[in-house]
C-alpha cells in the first residue's frame, strides 16, 4: 500500500535504500555537494524507493538547501470571474511549458486572505509570484509594505505605485482609441463608454483615454457620453433596458462602447427587446475577447487583451528575477492591445 504524501521521512527512505539519511538528502535535494559522494547505482535505487514510498520533499528544507521548488504563485481577486479563469488557464499552460508548476489563490476582496498566503510564501517552498492586480487595485494602500518579503513578484493588469515592483500591463489608451477611431470612421456621431465605475485603475485609464480619443478627433465629449452605471447589475437586470432607453432616447446614441463583452452581450439583449437592430442603429464594441464573442449572433467586436503575450512576459521576467536575484535593470512591460473587427460594430 502506498503510503499518505508528506507522512514519509527521509530516514524511512533512508533505511529501506541502506544507506546513510545525509546520502538520501543527496540525491533528493542536492544537499553535501563536494563531500557526499553516491554511485549512480545507488542514487537510482534511492530515486525509486522514495517514489514507492510516495515521499514528499520539504519545500521549505529545499530552499534552506539553496534548491528552487518549480512552484510559482498567483493571486487574483476571485477565480469565478470569466477573465480571471482565462489567465489562470494561461498560467498553467505557459508555466508548464517553462517547467513550473501553479499554486493559486484568491484574495475574495479582502487583504486578510493575502496576508495568509504571504505568510506561508517560504514554507510552500514559492519560487516567485504573479499577482493579478485587476480587481484587487483598490486594495494597494492596504498592501503597501506587505509584498516586500517578495522580491521575486510581478503585477499584470495594473500598476503598483508602491516599491519595486515590476508589471506587465496593457496600453489602454491604446485599445479605446482604436475603438473610437473605428466608430469615427464608421460615420458614428454619438459614441457613449460604458464603465463599471471609475474607481478601479483600469476603469480609470479607460475614461482617461475615451476623453483622449475624443480630443485626438476634435469632436465634443459631453461628460453625458460616459456612463458609470453598470456596476453589480446582474445578466437579466431591468437596468439594462432603462440604460438603452436613456441612450436611444435621451443621448440619441448610435454607438456604445462596453465596459467588457459579456456588458456589450447585455446590451445586445436589450437591444434586441427595444426592436433595434445591430449595428444598423447601434455599434456595439466589447472589451476582452471572451471566447463567446465569435460565436454569438451578431459577433461581437471586442479588444483583444493578449492574454498569453502578457502572462508570457510576466512569467519570463519572473524567471529572470528567480535566476538573478536583485535585478536592477529589469523593465516593466506595457502591451497593446488589438481591435478585432466583427459585425456587432
Amino acid at each position: 500500500m502506498r503510503n499518505i504524501p508528506g507522512c514519509v521521512k527521509m530516514s524511512d527512505v533512508a533505511q529501506q535504500a541502506k544507506v546513510s539519511r545525509m546520502a538520501v538528502s543527496h540525491v533528493l535535494m542536492g544537499t553535501g555537494k563536494g563531500y557526499i559522494r553516491v554511485s549512480e547505482k545507488t542514487a537510482e535505487r534511492i530515486r525509486k524507493i522514495a517514489m514507492e514510498l510516495g515521499y514528499t520533499p520539504n519545500r521549505a528544507a529545499q530552499q534552506l538547501a539553496g534548491k528552487r521548488s518549480g512552484v510559482l504563485g498567483i493571486i487574483a481577486n476571485d477565480w469565478m470571474h470569466p477573465l480571471e479563469l482565462r489567465i489562470l488557464s494561461w498560467m498553467q499552460q505557459l508555466a508548464d511549458q517553462r517547467s513550473y508548476r501553479v499554486l493559486a489563490a484568491q484574495a475574495n476582496k479582502s487583504v486578510e486572505p493575502i496576508k495568509r498566503y504571504l505568510a506561508d510564501y517560504a514554507s510552500r517552498g514559492i519560487d516567485g509570484l504573479i499577482f493579478v492586480a485587476y480587481g484587487n487595485d483598490f486594495l494597494w494602500p492596504s498592501l503597501q509594505g506587505v509584498f516586500n518579503v517578495i522580491p521575486q513578484m510581478i503585477s499584470i493588469f495594473g500598476r503598483p505605485d508602491f516599491g519595486q515592483n515590476y508589471y506587465v500591463d496593457l496600453d489602454y489608451v491604446n485599445g479605446v482609441r482604436q475603438a473610437v477611431n473605428h466608430l469615427h470612421q464608421q460615420g458614428r456621431r454619438c459614441i457613449v463608454q460604458v464603465l463599471d465605475d471609475t474607481e478601479s485603475q483600469t476603469n480609470r485609464l479607460r475614461a482617461e483615454a475615451f476623453e483622449q480619443a475624443h480630443r485626438h478627433l476634435q469632436r465634443n465629449d459631453e461628460p453625458s457620453q460616459l456612463y458609470l452605471t453598470t456596476k453589480g447589475w446582474k445578466a437579466d437586470d431591468p437596468c439594462h433596458t432603462a440604460l438603452i432607453d436613456e441612450l436611444v432616447r435621451g443621448q440619441r446614441a448610435d454607438a456604445i462602447i462596453a465596459d467588457s463583452d459579456y456588458g456589450a452581450l447585455r446590451l445586445i439583449r436589450a437591444l434586441h427587446h427595444k426592436g433595434l437592430h445591430i449595428p444598423d442603429d447601434m455599434a456595439v464594441i466589447g472589451w476582452g475577447n471572451e471566447y463567446c464573442t465569435s460565436l454569438c449572433d451578431p459577433s461581437i467586436t471586442t479588444v483583444d487583451l493578449h492574454l498569453s503575450e502578457v502572462i508570457g512576459k510576466a512569467l519570463d521576467m519572473l524567471a529572470t528575477l528567480i535566476e538573478y536575484p536583485g535585478q536592477k535593470e529589469l523593465q516593466s512591460v506595457v502591451i497593446a492591445p488589438q481591435l478585432l473587427v466583427r459585425e456587432s460594430a
